[in-house]
């Protein structure tokens, strides 16, 4: 994310005082420690970047369609669709374009023109009126209407959910990330490997017994298309994923990552969180 250090913490306290769990909580309950094959499913956060020369967006997409792993993965990005150092700027609607037409889905992540904000911070009328004039652009400048949205920070209530569905929109969240966000000062990742392996033996245990169409089972894992290391790692991250589900003993699928954007699609419709019961 781009904003000053002061700002990124004091949104990422605001966040945890908002929601009280991490983000990322969105596994079906403890069960048996088997199941079915899995299959990656690529996010991404807060971007597309604008930056001129080596700009990281452009990198990944790269990396996605030609790497050793699996070329022409298909991706899911939550972008900044508005704020003028993303989505707002030239750069960054060209690549938004890119990504559509390269086989990529796009959803909505933050919405306000300052950049990070956290949804409940925002009054209802300012989240209806956001979500439709960011869901209306990035319909008229990619020709695809997003449906899904992922809140910055993880935080969101019921009210929230409420308007996202109201607006036609699916929240996704994510079963493990890379911790990639916060590059105000250092860009990598340390214990990339560690990490990930952690992430997919907890995976292992939360697994439903089955799909149900023995299909293979939707992970959801984000990345930051903002970090420059994280584009330049990209490969290498692909690499760490396979060897951690492997290392876990997770059935990992063939192909091991989501090929077409209707898989994506249909994947995170799988994944969303379900909105909250009406009101009695």
């Amino acid at each position: 994310m781009r904003a000053g250090r002061r700002e990124v913490l004091a949104g990422a306290a605001l966040a945890l005082a908002l929601v009280g769990l991490p983000a990322c909580r969105t596994l079906p309950p403890a069960g048996e420690p088997a199941g079915p094959s899995v299959r990656f499913l690529l996010t991404y956060d807060d971007g597309p970047s604008a930056r001129e020369g080596f700009n990281p967006t452009a990198e990944i997409l790269d990396r996605l369609a030609d790497n050793e792993v699996q070329p022409d993965i298909s991706a899911l990005f939550f972008v900044q669709s508005i704020d003028p150092r993303a989505g707002g700027s030239e750069r960054g609607r060209a690549l938004m374009r890119r990504m559509v037409a390269e086989g990529h889905v796009i959803g909505l992540h933050c919405v306000a023109p300052g950049g990070h904000v956290a949804h409940p911070t925002l009054s209802e009328a300012q989240l209806r009126r956001l979500l439709r004039e960011s869901r209306d652009l990035l319909h008229a400048k990619t020709g695809a209407p997003p449906l899904f949205v992922r809140p910055p920070y993880g935080a969101q209530r019921e009210w929230t959910r409420r308007v996202y569905e109201e607006k036609g929109l699916h929240m996704v969240m994510c079963d493990a990330r890379a911790r990639d966000g916060v590059i105000y000062v250092f860009h990598d990742v340390p214990r990339r490997r560690a990490r990930f392996r952690r992430a997919m033996a907890r995976l292992r245990e939360r697994l439903p017994a089955e799909t149900g169409d023995g299909s293979p089972f939707p992970v959801l894992v984000t990345f930051h298309d903002l970090n420059p290391s994280t584009a330049r790692r990209k490969v290498e991250y692909l690499h760490i994923l396979v060897e951690a589900a492997e290392h876990a003993g997770l059935q990992l699928a063939d192909p091991p990552f989501f090929v077409t954007p209707a898989e994506v699609t249909e994947a995170a419709l799988r994944r969303r969180v379900p909105p909250p019961e009406p009101a009695p």
